[in-house]
C-alpha cells in the first residue's frame, strides 16, 4: 500500500489508523477533515479499550483535555491502555477516572506537577511507563499502586531522589531505571519491594552500581532481588551487577 484513499476523511467512527509496515509516506489532505471533526470528539468514543495519542502540541493540549472530559466524568467502562506522547502543562483531571486502566505510558510530557497522586489509587493499573514525563527533582510513591507489576522510569534528566513508602507497590516484579544520570542513590525504600524479581539499570551514575555490589553500602537492600542487570548503551548485552 502506497497511499490512502481520499474517503478516509469520512470514517467518522474510526478508532485506530495503523499505517506501519506500508509504503505510505504522506496522508491525503482529507485526513485534516477527520481531525477537525473528530479529534475534538474523542470523548464520545465510549467503547474504546486502547488509545494512543502522539505528537501533542501545546496549542492542542486544551482541546484534547476538554474532549476527553465527557467520557471520563464517570468511570470509563472499557479503556485499558492509554498512551500519550507530548508536552502537558498540568495533569488532566480525568486521569483519576481510569478505573479499568491496566497500562499507562506517558512520554515527553515534561510535567512540572507530580503525576503520582493522580494515579496511585487506580485499582487495575499493572504497567506504568514514564519517559521524560516529569521534570521535578523527587518522586515519592506514598500510597497505592496495589496491582502494579511493571514500572519504568526513563529519561528523567532532573530526578535526584526516589522514595518508596512501605506497603506501596506490593506486587511490583520489574523496575527499570534508565537515563537518570542525576540520581543520587537507589530508591529509598527499595527493600520494601519484596516481590521485586528484576531490577534493570541503564545510564545511571556508576556510584549506584558500585553500592549494590557485594560489600557495597546498598547491597543489603537488593539481596531479595533475583536478577539485577546493568544495561550498556554501546552493547545489546547485559551484565549482572552482582
Amino acid at each position: 500500500m502506497k497511499k490512502l484513499p481520499e474517503s478516509v476523511g469520512q470514517l467518522c467512527n474510526l478508532q485506530t489508523l495503523d499505517i506501519s509496515d506500508t509504503e505510505i509516506e504522506t496522508l491525503p489532505k482529507e485526513i485534516a477533515q477527520l481531525r477537525r471533526k473528530h479529534i475534538k470528539l474523542v470523548g464520545n468514543l465510549t467503547q474504546l479499550t486502547h488509545i494512543g495519542i502522539t505528537n501533542v502540541e501545546g496549542s492542542n493540549e486544551m482541546n484534547l483535555c476538554a474532549s476527553m472530559q465527557p467520557v471520563f466524568i464517570g468511570p470509563p467502562p472499557h479503556l485499558q491502555r492509554f498512551l500519550l506522547s507530548g508536552k502537558l502543562a498540568t495533569v488532566p483531571s480525568w486521569f483519576a477516572s481510569f478505573r479499568s486502566l491496566t497500562n499507562i505510558s506517558l512520554r515527553w510530557s515534561r510535567l512540572k506537577e507530580d503525576l503520582l497522586p493522580h494515579i496511585e489509587a487506580l485499582p487495575c493499573l499493572r504497567r506504568l511507563i514514564l519517559v521524560n514525563a516529569y521534570v521535578g527533582n523527587e518522586l515519592c510513591f506514598k500510597i497505592g499502586f496495589a496491582k502494579l507489576t511493571h514500572l519504568e522510569l526513563l529519561n528523567f534528566s532532573f530526578l535526584k531522589n526516589i522514595t518508596i513508602k512501605e506497603g506501596v507497590m506490593p506486587k511490583l516484579r520489574l523496575l527499570v531505571l534508565h537515563c537518570c544520570m542525576n540520581l543520587k542513590a537507589l530508591p529509598h525504600g527499595l527493600e520494601f519491594l519484596q516481590s521485586l524479581e528484576t531490577l534493570r539499570l541503564g545510564s545511571v551514575p556508576m556510584k549506584i552500581i558500585e553500592n549494590i555490589r557485594e560489600g557495597g553500602v546498598d547491597h543489603p537492600k537488593v539481596q531479595h532481588i533475583r536478577e539485577i542487570d546493568q544495561i550498556y548503551e554501546t552493547s545489546s548485552a547485559t551484565s549482572s551487577a552482582r
